[in-house]
C-alpha cells in the first residue's frame, strides 16, 4: 500500500507533536523518483519490475557468460 498523512493538525502540546486528519492510500507503485541533489534538473524514474525483455537479455547474457567462462577453463585445461 502506498498511503500518505495530509493536513497536520497541532495538539497544543509545548513539543512539536502532530496528528494527521486525513488519510490517503492508493495501489502501490512500481517507479521509484531518483533524485540528484546535486542537479535538481537531472531527476529520473527507475521501473521496479522486470518485463519480457529485460528477463529475454538478462536470460542471454548469462547463458553467454557462462559459456565463455566454460570455454575459458576448457580451453586453458585441455592445453596443458
Amino acid at each position: 500500500m502506498n498511503c500518505q498523512f495530509l493536513e497536520p493538525v497541532n495538539l497544543g502540546s509545548t513539543t512539536e507533536s502532530w496528528a494527521f486528519s486525513k488519510l490517503e492510500c492508493g495501489l502501490p507503485t512500481t517507479t521509484e523518483l531518483i533524485v540528484n541533489p546535486d542537479y535538481p534538473e537531472r531527476n529520473f524514474f527507475i521501473d521496479k519490475t522486470f518485463n519480457y525483455g529485460d528477463i529475454a537479455v538478462l536470460w542471454f547474457l548469462t547463458l553467454f557468460s557462462v559459456g565463455l567462462i566454460a570455454s575459458l577453463i576448457f580451453n586453458y585445461f585441455w592445453k596443458k
